[in-house]
């Protein structure tokens, strides 16, 4: 019976350590080029993850789906907007190229820093706007677009290496994420009720000055990007443990 039981435990530990799909490439720590190979791999992953992963619970990521986002007016004198954001979609994130990685281990913590580039990310869903945007007053309700163009991001993770069950496993424990691209297009439909003419006029007013209004909405989806980015790092890194997912 004590055998029986020893067994069990085994087999429990084996499930919970889980090992990465064989599709996943796996990086030597000590490999000195270790940030190319993580480059090469952080990149091989974005294109797998075009499908679900049941058995770590991470849903496929194209699109990135989002079912809500509320963000309450801000005290800009140029902005002062209350946004309702519903069925969020983001589209190509996994067309992604990696550009750079620097991946550092220490003894109880690690951290990095991949830097990215993407010709084109689409956002689109359901809104509720109602404020100030410049000069104008906007109110509505419908459908959206956002289409950024040649973009350059930066994702910063950042955690602890914590010991489970006489295993190391990665804990993150702060996310960043930057976006920034040279060009944003941006669309709301049914405006003012469905006033074709004055939404025309504010969609146009909204894409000559796309700087200041991005530069207004995008920490709030950035947010959203870095925690999901965040939550599919949380369910390998909880799952596979470190040796296994960089072995010496």
């Amino acid at each position: 019976m004590k055998c029986f039981g020893v067994v069990l435990l085994t087999l429990l530990y084996s499930t919970l350590a889980r090992e990465l799909p064989s599709s996943f490439s796996i990086c030597k720590r000590n490999d000195p080029k270790l940030n190319e190979c993580f480059s090469r791999s952080a990149e091989k992953a974005l294109k797998i993850l075009k499908e679900p992963l049941p058995e770590f619970g991470i849903p496929a990521v194209n699109p990135v789906k989002v079912e809500k986002i509320e963000v309450p007016a801000s005290s800009s004198d140029n902005f002062r907007l209350r946004q309702k954001i519903t069925n969020l979609e983001i589209h190509n994130l996994i067309n992604s190229k990696v550009s750079h990685c620097d991946i550092n281990f220490g003894e109880k913590d690690f951290n990095a820093t991949i830097n990215l580039e993407n010709p084109l990310i689409e956002l689109k869903g359901n809104y509720e706007l109602d404020g100030k945007i410049l000069v104008l007053q906007i109110q509505g309700e419908g459908t959206f677009q956002i289409i950024l163009e040649k973009i350059s991001g930066v994702l910063r993770l950042s955690g602890l290496i914590i010991e489970k069950k006489g295993k190391k496993y990665l804990q993150v424990e702060k996310t960043f994420c930057k976006v920034t691209p040279m060009l944003a297009k941006i669309k709301f439909n049914n405006l003012f009720n469905g006033d074709q003419a004055l939404g025309e006029s504010v969609n146009t007013l909204l894409n000559q000055n796309w700087k200041d209004i991005y530069e207004e909405l995008s920490p709030t989806y950035e947010e959203v990007l870095a925690q999901f980015l965040e939550s599919i790092a949380k369910q390998i890194f909880s799952k596979v443990p470190f040796d296994n997912l960089f072995p010496l």
